[in-house]
């Protein structure tokens, strides 16, 4: 009896276990996508589709190139010139295309920086192109001065200049003829200076091209504002002090000279100029201009202190408390600040005003021109490197880490963090197109049943899982499991 209830036993087994295999595939729950698996073959579960996916998002960085726009300020140059030449720093020279030209000509800079070396400054050539005379269609302009204009080689652009800007070419001949240097060979200087110095002597030329450049388009447009003299420095007032820690200077309350300059024996030459034997006072000069404050517009009484900044020239000045960043209003004294278009900033609003690009990496300012744009940041070449092994990635793909978002080259990321392939034991690169099942991958293309003559895709179709392989049907598990 024992033995035949053993046998009815094992025939009920052999009975549900067939059952359970022809069980319809819709009756069946699906398991979480983290489910334990089991190597048990009488326990099947059959999974909805997985998607394919890429194994890892990656992503690439670019290289950008730019012109640099601070690279073109040349804030010191520029500024040494212009305070050379008598002219003021705080004017927008590159309204006027011709002086711009002339005061950026590096072979201007070159010879007035040997003469303030003490050294023989070479004859200045800006241009040795002659001008084309654009002006013989103009019906305003007589023949006899088309003619002269063509035989002194100029254009029409440079007529326009040298009469709208007068002041400024004066300031700039007279320090040319004051370091004697030679400017005959030169298209551009010599030109310029015989037109100035015809219209001077030849009245009826001098009215016939004023009329001429009135009614050119763009004449009020390129017309510096500003003069070319330094009121300041003429008047005396305002002298300042010799700090020039930070790149400004401050203004001292007492006149120059100091307490000595009022002891008997050193009047200043107003006092010794009044006549004090008399009931009027004779020769007494006249009060030193009114200086406003470059921000707030209200004046500076001579006497109190005033900051002056190197690069803006010396007849402007701010009170201390209104010495700030035109954008943000920072304080700026004591601080390093930028002149630019008239206004003081600092250097960050700066380099936002002129799209300067800034390093996320080091927070400092970009002035190469290639960098490294990615994750919606930008960054030096050098700083936007892999995590692991410090190759730059510009115009690289590379992978953040999951945990840091630091990037990560492809090289390191198979290396170190890429999954395996269960079925060919290789790694799923990132650009490969992979599905995975808790911790279980396989390149898409090797998602295929395991069953003995199979290899049925699984790709959009519901599986099984068993001994970490997949199937596609009870049957194909028999034949392996």
């Amino acid at each position: 009896q024992q033995q035949q209830h053993h046998q009815q036993l094992q025939q009920l087994n052999m009975l549900m276990t067939s059952e359970a295999y022809n069980m319809p595939t819709k009756n069946m729950q699906p398991t979480p996508f983290n489910a334990t698996l089991c190597g048990d073959a009488n326990e099947l579960s059959f999974h909805s589709p997985l998607p394919v996916k890429n194994a890892v998002n990656a992503r690439f960085s670019a290289q950008m190139r730019q012109e640099t726009p601070a690279r073109k300020l040349k804030f010191g140059t520029i500024c040494n010139l212009a305070n050379t030449c008598g002219l003021p720093v705080n004017v927008d020279y590159d309204k006027d295309a011709v002086f711009a030209q002339i005061l950026h000509a590096e072979p201007l800079k070159k010879a007035i920086e040997n003469k303030g070396k003490g050294l023989n400054a070479m004859p200045v050539v800006i241009s040795q192109t002659q001008m084309l005379p654009d002006f013989m269609s103009a019906s305003i302009l007589s023949p006899t001065t088309k003619q002269k204009l063509k035989d002194i080689g100029v254009n029409v652009k440079t007529v326009q200049s040298a009469l709208l800007n007068s002041p400024f070419y004066d300031a700039l001949y007279d320090t040319l003829k004051h370091n004697d240097i030679d400017y005959d060979e030169c298209r551009v200087l010599a030109p310029i200076q015989a037109l100035r110095e015809e219209v001077l002597v030849n009245r009826p030329l001098a009215e016939e091209l004023s009329s001429f450049v009135s009614q050119l388009p763009n004449s009020a447009a390129i017309m510096y504002t500003s003069p070319p003299e330094n009121s300041l420095v003429k008047s005396g007032g305002l002298s300042g002090s010799s700090s020039n820690d930070s790149g400004f200077g401050s203004k001292a309350s007492t006149p120059v000279g100091g307490a000595d300059m009022l002891t008997a024996g050193g009047l200043p030459n107003a006092f010794q100029q009044m006549r004090l034997g008399s009931n009027v006072v004779k020769d007494f000069p006249p009060p030193p201009p009114v200086v406003n404050c470059r921000d707030c517009a209200k004046p500076i009484p001579l006497g109190d202190v005033a900051v002056k900044a190197e690069r803006a020239g010396k007849e402007i000045a701010w009170h201390p408390e209104c010495f700030k960043c035109y954008t943000c209003r920072e304080l700026l004294a004591d601080l390093v600040y930028f002149f630019h278009g008239g206004q003081v900033y600092c250097g960050r609003d700066l380099a936002i005003n002129l799209k300067i690009p800034r390093c996320k990496a080091c927070d400092e300012l970009i002035f190469t021109k290639e960098y490294t744009a990615a994750e919606g940041a930008t960054f030096h070449i050098k700083h936007f490197c892999c995590y692991h092994c410090d190759t730059p990635l510009a115009g690289q793909q590379y992978i953040p880490d999951e945990k840091t978002n630091m990037p990560i080259c492809l090289k390191c990321y198979n290396e170190f963090f890429a999954a395996t392939c269960q079925r060919c034991n290789r790694q799923i690169e990132p650009t490969d197109q992979g599905v995975a099942w808790g911790d279980v991958h396989w390149h898409s293309g090797c998602f295929v049943c395991a069953g003995v003559d199979c290899d049925k895709s699984l790709i959009g179709g519901r599986f099984c899982v068993k001994q970490k392989m997949p199937f596609c049907s009870a049957q194909c598990v028999r034949s392996i499991i």
